[in-house]
């Protein structure tokens, strides 16, 4: 795992998986979103997702190739780690998106500047990458710009500088 960029008591990190496993243990347990971004023509195996989970994934962002079915797969975790009764979700509830057909610089927006949710106020935000492609590069220079000290005043209006 490598630091990205770090900015404002948040720190953005980069896993490619096609380098190294998942590590078992991610931010001690603390929750973080997760950009997963799918260089692959297929989903993962829901033994990623329901690591990620395990260890505090709170938010999962699936963009790249299969992200609705790489969503779908996240989502089946989530219901076999904490079942289907509403009332025992509680705070670990996982949200997920899926941005097909989207590019790296918009889901990167998304990722930075809409993936705090109720009461989780993320520190720690961890990108994904599952395989490798001419795009990975894209994903991290997106999610380290947006990361940065000029964000758009508005995260609806990207292109505009504070």
């Amino acid at each position: 795992m490598q630091l990205l960029r770090e900015h404002d008591g948040r720190c953005y990190w980069v896993l490619r998986l096609a380098q190294s496993g998942l590590p078992s243990t991610l931010f001690q347990g603390k929750p973080y979103p997760c950009l997963i971004w799918n260089h692959e023509d297929a989903p993962p195996s829901s033994d990623l997702a329901r690591t990620l989970i395990k260890s505090g994934c709170r938010y999962a962002v699936c963009g790249g190739f299969a992200s609705g079915a790489l969503e779908a797969v996240v989502d089946q975790a989530f219901l076999s780690e904490f079942g289907t009764d509403e009332t025992t979700w509680g705070r670990n509830f996982v949200m997920t998106t899926a941005h097909a057909n989207e590019s790296p610089d918009d889901v990167a927006h998304f990722f930075v500047l809409n993936t705090n949710f109720e009461e989780h106020e993320f520190t720690d935000y961890l990108v994904v990458h599952i395989g490798d492609g001419p795009v990975a590069n894209a994903v991290d220079a997106a999610v380290w710009r947006y990361a940065g000290p000029t964000r758009p005043n508005n995260s609806l209006e990207r292109g505009s500088d504070i």
